[in-house]
């Protein structure tokens, strides 16, 4: 059975987030995956180039208390990600007016739009309807962190 997180390449959790802007959170979760030395400072300045311009277009918040800045990126091998949460929350612009709390950064690769739609979907399907929510909110470090995100079912078969 695939897992959530096999779907990446590399993907890291910070489970207290320190911002308490939009764009402080994007860039904390991109800086995550610098910091792993997943990324270099290229892709970095190149990654949040792209996302911001994609949060320009529509806000990523979704609403619900969840975020997912994504974008494509042409310079990387599969999909890279970070997961962050802010107990308090911020403000997201998320559709539904309320502050996001868990923040999901996808980075795909500009070839592969299907593994983009995919987890995406698989973020949102499983975040709308079940307890993954309260999970993730309520779960103490990163490994239950894991525990909770490697459940998510994974959506098979995407639409267009």
């Amino acid at each position: 059975m695939e897992r959530f997180l096999d779907m990446f390449v590399a993907f890291r959790i910070k489970p207290d987030l320190a911002s308490s802007t939009k764009e402080g959170v994007i860039e904390e979760l991109i800086d995550i995956l610098f910091d792993a030395c997943i990324i270099d400072m290229e892709k970095r300045k190149a990654i949040l180039e792209a996302v911001l311009e994609r949060e320009m277009i529509v806000s990523t918040g979704i609403g619900n208390g969840l975020a997912i800045p994504h974008c494509h990126y042409e310079n990387i091998e599969g999909p890279i990600g970070s997961f962050g949460r802010i107990k308090e929350g911020v403000e997201f612009d998320s559709l539904d007016g309320e502050p996001a709390y868990l923040f999901f950064l996808v980075v795909t690769p500009k070839k592969d739009s299907e593994a983009h739609i995919k987890i995406l979907s698989s973020i949102s399907e499983a975040i709308g309807s079940g307890d993954f929510y309260q999970k993730l909110l309520e779960a103490e470090t990163e490994e239950k962190i894991k525990g909770v995100l490697n459940s998510i079912p994974i959506v098979t078969k995407v639409e267009r």
